[in-house]
């Protein structure tokens, strides 16, 4: 019969094609040159920080108040995750609240360490 191992793909996928590159301007200058000179505020997609959060935890209004102006200096988006009724999330969130989750990575749990999520920021950034 033929050979087939649980679901695996036989015939080969194709190698993907690399997209080629832009064209560059002459005097202007790349989005890399550009972070260097002004900064990295204009030339970036804003990250993610997912808050997991439940109604009523004083730290997590502390929080709040630490990552509001914190977002606006690092270009973050704030996405606030209300854990409250919700069996998987509570399981896995309760007890290390409020948590902050950036790219995957927790950056913070219970406290928000200003200098660790901009250490984090810059490094997804570089």
């Amino acid at each position: 019969g033929p050979d087939v191992r649980h679901g695996a793909r036989l015939t080969p996928t194709p190698p993907r094609r690399a997209r080629p590159a832009p064209p560059r301007h002459p005097g202007r200058l790349d989005d890399q040159a550009r972070s260097d000179t002004i900064g990295f505020v204009t030339t970036h997609e804003p990250l993610v920080l997912d808050i997991y959060t439940a109604h009523g935890c004083c730290l997590c209004d502390d929080a709040r108040e630490a990552l509001d102006p914190l977002a606006r200096e690092l270009d973050l988006e704030l996405n606030w995750i209300h854990i409250d009724g919700d069996a998987e999330l509570e399981s896995a969130w309760r007890e290390q609240l409020p948590a902050g989750v950036l790219a995957g990575r927790k950056v913070f749990k219970y406290r928000v360490d200003p200098d660790l999520l901009r250490r984090r920021v810059l490094q997804l950034r570089s």
